[in-house]
């Protein structure tokens, strides 16, 4: 009989061992195999708004090393929430700029590389709520999706365009959130499930402050909810609790919309399109993510889709209507079988939720990759464990292992050709030749190759495309004039530039050149005098186009102030500051007013603007804002007191 015993003891303490030892595997294999995938892209450059956002560590002398520039940094945010944390995790890896692009890519993988371990959790927590599916069977389940999820060459354009760590981080976030509501789902004791609902609650707003998108952990947490209703046959609490929080989402979102619609109609005025032919466009684009979501290329993908070619109407492209078709289709479909297939409805309902945010009527640009990185786990779940309902694991494995063989031959050479930007950019122009941005990375990387003639090509040919971009005729006059070529880059001058401007429509690259020239007039780096500059700042204020947008108008004037500084104009510098806080609000413009006073020696206008600074600093609701304002309000009446020094000393001396 103790033989008996022993023998069921240590062959059920070997079936334990074996699960044990699986689900320390599993995470280690992701780990691994995620990170060797990713790895060759760490060598790649910054890419698009990455410099715009990452020179903000440049402080006040190159580097930030005070409290009043890490708030500042904090607080640089533009967007509903500012996202100050996804600003302070870049001090992980510098605090300088400028700086390489190695580490903070390297810390995007490792991003990448936890959430791909939270999702394997997430999954596997979700299979074990479901009766019908054994902890191995969860293992392997929740593993395959991970992994499937985690090397799909749609999540590459997250992790190296390197600013979208906050979509990383939100996705943190977000996924934390949800394995902390699965175990509330689990637990019988209320007083336990409701300190798990709170902390779920505290996760998801830390994750807002990364990025907005964390918002839609209340749609995930809904269609969870409906699994397990549909597939446990009870009506949990917390489902209909998500729901609620849902619709109550959604509302909120359309409000926010209609109560500033007329900043939304400004946005829009920054857009090559309407709010319909944006929800028109979407439709179209939502295909194609789902194209390449589930067959994946290297080709037509990147960073670069500002040439997406925009749907005027419902049969303008004619894809629009079949597009809209299929979608409302899918959804209609789902929503009818979502008791007998209630995988599909979860599947589709989570990745239509998912992009509600950022795919809908919020007036942002078109097309951007990274805007998968959640919403697409939902359609792996749903097809991972729909194929293993029929196919079990034999099956399952024999489907999936040909599949991420491909995923991840695909994304290594997509991850490769990222980590090379003399291929890189090329090949997005290829893909994408109408796009302006592609289009100046390429001739910008030609040129610091030393490479004229080819850039000269590369930049002229450009021309046929782009007609109206003043920002990309602006660079080739910049390039012509701030370096010592031994012939023309451009084949226009001054006045053709100008005339571009007249006609141009809104884009950012514009505002980059302007902010760029203005901090190098004067110097030796360019072969540009002041007056010509403040022609071709003068007239993008004469732009509607420019100065309808009222961030651009804003940029604009505040260059102008800078010249009418550098030409000695100081009332000329006041008005523009003065009309940049009337504008903004922003009561930095009145505290550089007050330094510009003070450096003249109009000690007694200096202190009203500064009484004034210290009154409207006084009043703010935000803490960072205020803390940073009061900071910069002292640094100012430092400066006045040592201008009023020196002018006491030169009257001695007299």
């Amino acid at each position: 009989m103790a033989g008996i015993y022993a023998g069921h003891f240590f062959g059920y303490t070997m079936r334990i061992d074996r699960q044990f030892l699986l689900s320390l595997l599993v995470p280690f294999f992701l780990l691994t195999v995620v990170f060797l995938l990713y790895k060759p892209g760490v060598t790649g450059p910054f890419l698009l708004d990455d410099p715009i956002h990452f020179q903000k560590l440049a402080g006040s002398d190159g580097e930030i090393d005070t409290t009043a520039e890490v708030l500042e940094l904090v607080g640089s945010g533009s967007s509903a929430t500012g996202r100050p944390l996804s600003f302070l995790s870049l001090l992980i890896d510098d605090n300088a700029w400028p700086a390489p692009p190695l580490e903070f890519k390297l810390t995007n993988v490792l991003f990448h590389v936890l959430n791909a371990l939270l999702v394997f959790w997430l999954a596997y927590r979700l299979l074990v709520l479901l009766p019908r599916y054994s902890s191995k069977e969860s293992i392997f389940l929740g593993a395959t999706i991970a992994l499937i999820w985690a090397i799909a060459p749609i999540q590459v354009s997250s992790v190296f365009m390197t600013i979208q760590r906050m979509t990383l981080l939100a996705g943190t976030m977000s996924l934390v959130a949800l394995i902390l509501l699965t175990y509330a789902w689990n637990q019988h004791q209320r007083p336990k499930a409701t300190v798990l609902i709170f902390c779920a609650g505290f996760v998801a707003v830390v994750g807002l402050l990364f990025k907005e998108t964390a918002i839609s952990i209340v749609f995930y947490a809904a269609c969870i909810g409906f699994l397990i209703k549909q597939l446990r046959g009870d009506n949990p609490h917390l489902y209909r609790l998500a729901v609620a929080f849902s619709v109550l989402v959604v509302l909120m979102l359309i409000s926010y919309y209609v109560l500033n619609v007329s900043r939304m109609s400004e946005l829009y005025a920054k857009r090559t399109f309407t709010m319909t032919e944006r929800l028109l466009t979407e439709g179209r684009i939502i295909v194609d993510y789902l194209a390449q979501i589930f067959l994946p290329r290297m080709s037509e993908s990147g960073a670069f889709h500002d040439d997406y070619p925009v749907s005027r109407n419902l049969f303008h492209p004619l894809s629009t209507f079949f597009c809209w078709l299929f979608l409302i289709a899918t959804i209609v479909i789902g929503t009818l079988l979502r008791k007998r297939v209630p995988l599909l409805f979860f599947g589709v309902a989570w990745f239509i939720a998912g992009h509600f945010l950022e795919s809908t009527f919020l007036p942002l640009e078109l097309y951007f990759e990274h805007r998968n990185y959640l919403p697409s786990l939902g359609l792996w779940i749903a097809l991972v464990v729909g194929v293993y309902h029929f196919l079990r694991i034999k099956g399952t494995a024999l489907v999936f292992a040909p599949y991420l063989l491909l995923l991840a031959i695909v994304t290594f050479g997509s991850t490769t050709t990222w980590g090379q930007p003399g291929v890189l950019f090329h090949v997005w122009l290829q893909d994408n030749p109408q796009s302006l941005r592609a289009r100046i990375e390429v001739v910008r990387y030609e040129l610091e190759q030393g490479r004229f003639s080819e850039a000269k090509r590369i930049f002229l040919e450009g021309q046929d495309y782009i007609k109206r971009d003043a920002g990309y005729y602006l660079y080739g006059f910049i390039v012509d004039r701030c370096n010592n070529f031994n012939e023309r880059f451009i084949d226009y001058d001054l006045e053709g530039l100008l005339e571009v401007i007249d006609r141009a429509r809104f884009e950012h690259a514009s505002l980059e050149g302007l902010n760029w020239l203005t901090e190098r007039i004067g110097t030796d780096r360019c072969n540009l005098q002041l007056n010509e500059l403040e022609s071709i700042t003068s007239r993008y204020l004469q732009t509607e186009a420019f100065t309808q947008v009222t961030g651009a108008r804003i940029s604009i004037e505040n260059n102008m102030a800078k010249l009418a500084t550098k030409q000695g104009n100081l009332d000329k510098a006041i008005s523009y500051l003065e009309s940049n806080y009337q504008l903004s609000k922003d009561v930095g413009y009145l505290l550089n007013a007050a330094y510009l006073l003070a450096s003249a020696g109009l000690f007694e206008s200096a202190e009203l603007f500064l009484d004034r600074s210290e009154a409207i600093i006084g009043s703010s609701i935000n803490p960072f804002e205020k803390r940073k304002n009061e900071i910069q309000l002292g640094d100012v009446r430092n400066a006045l007191g040592v201008f009023k020094a020196q002018e006491s000393k030169i009257k001695e001396v007299n």
